[in-house]
């Protein structure tokens, strides 16, 4: 029996005792080897085996006491259940949880990545020196690497209730991510930047990291002033699902249930967006790495269509927003002292059949290419729609790509979504979903020339 099987037996064992009729338990174990390197030696190697457990007890009036625990001994998880059972009498009734009617149904029929062994950490050192030796010696103007990082991870996740849900996924991958920095006489710092992630340390892109994020810092160190004004802006798939990330509210049924999204229950149907936009969360997509099977609730996950052709057709709920709106569960719960709402991976690509005149971006007379976008926690105003953000990225004219100085990308929401005039075929797949570059009409740039 391993810890997880474990802990499970004990906590129902601890009800048992403790004449608990009703409770739930959810929570994960994460096993994490981490390393970066500095100047030609190890800056940080750490390991750590993590165990956050939520435990819920109902009270017979149907109030729902919350514990969040991560010692896991006998002790330990005794007290989180005391605990909550002593917090259900005193919570309050309204909106209360309520035990998924999907926890026992059964999970998709998808192919999951087998977990691997990891490799030993001494190997992930060797690999990650080696990493910042190619990288500093890419060219003389690249001076240091200050983020980096190659990272190992086991995740088990688990759900189990009274009534006898059970639920179990065990996932792995590996990540390595690079952000460069050059620098010239005379000329300020640039940065370039690159995740990859994998199933294992041996399917990882190493090379393609190390190339990705050269070549992006070097593009940068030719930079060029850029007039303020309103220019058709593509945004990368970074970028454009680090944007819609942002205004998640849209399609979020607990912020519209709470009055704390641009949407309200009614819009669904409507357009809100170009006919050529199709967004949908994919979590069983074939390069989510982990690729999770059931949410905090024990719902089975599934792909979910956001947006269809630019029409609202789906709010992402768990089991009480489903049932506040009369609508289907969608595999979307987040436990906390409060059931939330997010999605595992998003999926933006043109509308099937959609038609539109291919567009590249050597052809652009002049356009602005919004490569990654910073500081959102504060150029975003969730609830009015609105964005001002600065920005990494090229400005394309007549054929010739120059890196832009400084500059800032500004809008509103719904107004970009209906201009989207454009979407690649391309698709490039990072840590947060799957998108390829999204062409948007008229969207204000502020640059630092005028």
């Amino acid at each position: 029996m391993d810890q997880v099987d474990a802990l499970l037996a004990t906590a129902h064992q601890l009800a048992g005792r403790l004449e608990l009729k009703k409770y739930d338990i959810s929570g994960k174990v994460s096993r994490d080897v981490s390393v970066s390197a500095e100047k030609g030696s190890v800056d940080q190697i750490s390991a750590s085996d993590s165990t956050n457990v939520l435990v819920r007890v109902w009270h017979p009036s149907g109030a729902v006491g919350v514990t969040v625990t991560s010692d896991i001994s006998e002790n330990g998880l005794e007290a989180a259940f005391a605990m909550a059972r002593d917090v259900s009498a005193q919570a309050p009734k309204e909106d209360a949880p309520i035990f998924s009617p999907e926890a026992m149904a059964d999970l998709a029929d998808v192919a999951t990545p087998e977990p691997s062994e990891p490799v030993s950490p001494g190997v992930l050192v060797d690999a990650i020196l080696s990493i910042e030796d190619r990288v500093m010696s890419a060219h003389p103007a690249i001076k240091a690497i200050p983020y980096n990082g190659l990272v190992q991870q086991a995740v088990t996740s688990f759900y189990c209730h009274s009534e006898g849900a059970a639920r179990r996924k065990d996932g792995a991958h590996c990540y390595v991510y690079l952000y460069p920095k050059a620098e010239e006489e005379g000329r300020a710092p640039r940065m370039g930047h690159s995740t990859k992630l994998s199933t294992s340390f041996g399917k990882l892109d190493i090379d393609g990291c190390i190339e990705e994020s050269v070549n992006r810092v070097l593009s940068h160190l030719a930079y060029e002033k850029i007039p303020s004004g309103k220019y058709t802006t593509v945004f990368s798939p970074h970028a454009i699902l680090s944007l819609l990330g942002a205004f998640s509210n849209l399609w979020n049924a607990r912020s519209i249930l709470d009055k704390k999204s641009l949407s309200k229950a009614e819009d669904l149907g409507a357009s809100i967006a170009s006919p050529l936009l199709s967004l949908s969360d994919h979590p069983h997509h074939p390069k989510n790495t982990l690729m999770p099977l059931f949410d905090g609730e024990g719902t089975p996950t599934r792909h979910t269509p956001i947006l269809q052709a630019g029409k609202l057709v789906s709010f992402l709920q768990c089991a009480n927003t489903a049932q506040a709106m009369q609508q289907p569960l969608t595999g979307h719960a987040v436990m906390g002292a409060r059931v939330g709402v997010s999605s595992h991976f998003l999926h933006l690509q043109r509308a099937e059949g959609a038609e539109c005149a291919p567009r590249r971006l050597e052809d652009a007379e002049d356009i602005v290419y919004v490569d990654k976008v910073t500081a959102l926690h504060a150029g975003v105003q969730a609830l009015q729609g609105s964005f001002s953000l600065p920005f990494d990225g090229w400005r394309y004219q007549g054929g010739k790509r120059s890196s832009i100085e400084a500059a800032t990308v500004a809008g509103d929401i719904l107004d970009l979504l209906k201009q989207i005039v454009y979407i690649s075929d391309e698709e490039v797949v990072i840590p947060s979903g799957a998108a390829a570059d999204t062409w948007v009409e008229g969207l204000s740039i502020t640059g630092s020339e005028g």
